[in-house]
């Protein structure tokens, strides 16, 4: 293989594994059971909707999000973004301590102009608000 066959190699299949490696929307679907309260936001259901919502399932689907009852289709699609966590959390719910989430300085999250947004810890556990309660969900 020639030297210029190899930078070639480089330049077009590195972004091709790098892309691998980064969630998709089809890491976010599935059925997560959601297990944990993490925090509240400023405004929000409290203790009574906390205990409420562990226990339900958050399903997601490559079109729609169903939970509690309630059912989001994405007016444009789904998008798996890498975000800030603080800053995305400051965004959404106010102020919400991050290390307490379990999420890390950078995430991927899982967002739509119209759909909760859905922030990943790891393949196996997300983090996401209902009505101002911070959840964790398992697989």
């Amino acid at each position: 293989m020639t030297l210029g066959k190899i930078i070639g190699c480089i330049i077009l299949c590195l972004p091709a594994s790098f892309a691998e490696s980064e969630p998709v929307i089809g890491n976010f679907t599935g059925n997560w059971l959601v297990s944990n309260v993490v925090d509240y936001a400023e405004v929000s259901g409290g203790i009574p909707e906390a205990k409420r919502l562990l226990g339900k399932y958050l399903i997601i689907s490559k079109n729609k999000i169903n939970f509690d009852n309630e059912s989001c289709r994405p007016k444009k699609g789904f998008v798996v973004r890498l975000v800030d966590a603080d800053e995305a959390l400051t965004h959404y719910y106010g102020s919400i301590y991050r290390p307490g989430t379990g999420l890390s300085e950078k995430i991927f999250s899982l967002e739509s102009s119209n759909c909760l947004p859905v922030f990943m810890i790891d393949d196996q556990s997300i983090v996401f608000g209902w009505h101002g309660v911070m959840l964790r969900a398992y697989k």
